[in-house]
């Protein structure tokens, strides 16, 4: 993800580091994640607040807040009790209604948290048994959001509208 002349990187290990880089390759800063902050595996920029949203690919899954400012961790959330999430698989930003939408890659669900309140969210089932959610896009100007999911051999793709997550289509 790109921050004017930058571009962040995590890596997918214990602990995990994030890297800020130069356009031009060179490292400008790093972060090592504590401990239980392991296995980064989805970075989202929120331009408006200047955070990183760094999602885990860990049991329970956590959302770690990075100020880009000074390059420290803001905030986290582990995705427990109301907001049970693990494994973050897939993220992305919906920058019309203000959230973060993060899924699973073994449970079949998606997490919407806040971007103006922090750790104030919901948390959506995939139908049709699908397990993995895969990818996540979001397209502000039809209002709607696109899960890919997959079981087993089948995938399908899910057309949420983005301000209930209430499935419009399926295919």
């Amino acid at each position: 993800h790109a921050k004017s002349d930058s571009v962040f990187y995590a890596t997918h290990s214990a602990p995990s580091v994030i890297f800020q880089m130069t356009t031009f390759g060179k490292v400008h800063q790093t972060l090592t994640l504590d401990a239980e902050q392991d296995n980064a595996y989805t970075l989202l920029l929120d331009d408006s607040t200047d955070t990183l949203l760094v999602g885990t690919f860990s049991t329970p899954a956590r959302v770690v807040r990075v100020q880009i400012s000074d390059f420290s961790v803001k905030d986290e959330l582990a995705l427990t009790d109301s907001l049970a999430l693990n494994e973050i698989s897939s993220a992305v930003i919906d920058s019309v209604y203000r959230y973060a939408v993060f899924g699973s890659w073994r449970e079949g669900k998606l997490v919407r948290l806040s971007l103006d309140n922090f750790g104030e969210g919901k948390t959506f089932l995939v139908p049709l048994n699908q397990e993995h959610v895969y990818d996540l896009k979001v397209d502000p100007v039809s209002n709607y959001l696109f899960a890919t999911t997959s079981q087993g051999t089948s995938s399908t793709l899910s057309v949420m509208s983005l301000d209930t997550l209430e499935i419009v289509q399926q295919a």
